[in-house]
């Protein structure tokens, strides 16, 4: 453990200079398996995006090692309002022989005042070790970031409850009754097909252009973005779908998604055309696709209104479990920013601009 004398320095520092002695302090994490070096490259040095930073944590002394990190990204928060710029904290890491609560906390004030000199309002999504930390310094929470499922096979589940497991032997007649419920909900919406292939750059900024004018939202997803989203090797087999409507072949939304090889399907991130109304539509016309591919849950994780929860509810996607969304507010925040960030939509937590 370290020394209660020991005496800490917080910098900012390049994150192109910094590579092999953060993967070398990260790689034997226990969360990465050995591939944080991917996560690195992907997270940090192939973003298309400019605004990221990185701040490390050293002892005092001359010529320390690294023994802490933590990244700070700025993005753009468009609301009814208007756009201003956000921060986002994460990718937090001190090594396990100073995991006392004064460096942490040092490392954590330091990047939060250098965040207020350009920003509003920082969020960050802390597990629960790092709660009190955030907590200490004045950070509220303000939502949650929760996981809503729907089975689409339900023999797995009626097998691991107790009071249901008698029901099994009816498990593929309980999946088709599931699959005709979606099947009459898609039946009252227009025509889409779920195509897998890649479209065209033009086509995902034309989609990304006029969502921007329906949602209240955190981050860019244009062509450029969705192409890093999907080189994200730290993710196993993430895929896009494209859901186009039938009549006219235009794109209506995307889907990013990733497999499993237990057959569990999760909707890393989601955008409609025309914003929270059509997102209904397009959950049922992606978890018909999913239905066919023999697909046995889908699950999607977002932080958002409650039209939006309603929606969830609507489909049978319940929620399994949900981790805390932090905020802190700069003292030339104003009065309301909080309550607005709070009720804000931001479906995917990886997004930068």
């Amino acid at each position: 453990m370290s020394d209660a004398s020991s005496t800490y320095v917080v910098e900012e520092e390049e994150y192109q200079t910094l590579t092999e002695e953060v993967i070398t302090l990260r790689q034997g994490e226990e969360r990465w398996q050995g591939e944080y070096t991917n996560h690195y490259n992907w997270f940090y040095l192939n973003s298309p995006y400019p605004s990221k930073r990185i701040f490390t944590l050293r002892l005092e002394q001359q010529a320390s090692p690294l023994i802490g990190t933590q990244g700070l990204f700025t993005r753009n928060w468009k609301t009814d309002f208007g756009i201003s710029k956000i921060s986002v904290i994460g990718d937090m890491y001190v090594a396990k022989a100073h995991r006392t609560l004064g460096p942490a906390l040092k490392l954590l004030r330091h990047v939060t005042d250098q965040a207020c000199q350009d920003t509003d309002i920082i969020y960050s999504f802390p597990n629960k070790n790092a709660e009190p930390v955030f907590k200490r310094i004045g950070y509220k929470k303000v939502n949650d970031l929760t996981r809503y499922s729907r089975p689409l096979r339900c023999k797995e589940i009626l097998q691991s409850h107790q009071k249901l497991k008698m029901l099994t032997p009816f498990s593929r007649l309980i999946d088709f009754c599931l699959f005709i419920e979606l099947h009459l909900r898609g039946f009252f919406t227009p025509n889409y097909n779920v195509d897998i292939q890649q479209p065209n750059e033009d086509e995902l900024n034309d989609l990304w252009v006029d969502a921007n004018m329906h949602y209240s939202m955190i981050g860019k997803r244009d062509a450029a973005f969705i192409k890093w989203r999907l080189a994200n090797h730290t993710k196993n087999n993430t895929q896009l779908a494209i859901i186009r409507k039938q009549c006219d072949n235009t794109i209506q939304s995307y889907v990013i998604f990733e497999t499993d090889a237990q057959g569990h399907i999760d909707i890393d991130d989601i955008l409609c055309r025309n914003g929270a109304k059509q997102l209904k539509s397009m959950l049922v016309a992606f978890l018909l696709y999913a239905y066919g591919k023999k697909i046995k849950t889908v699950s999607f994780v977002f932080s958002g209104n409650s039209e939006i929860k309603d929606t969830l509810s609507a489909l049978r996607m319940h929620p399994r479990e949900s981790k805390p969304v932090y905020c802190y507010a700069s003292s030339s925040s104003p009065e309301n920013a909080l309550i607005n960030f709070a009720r804000s939509v931001f479906i995917t937590t990886a997004d930068q601009d």
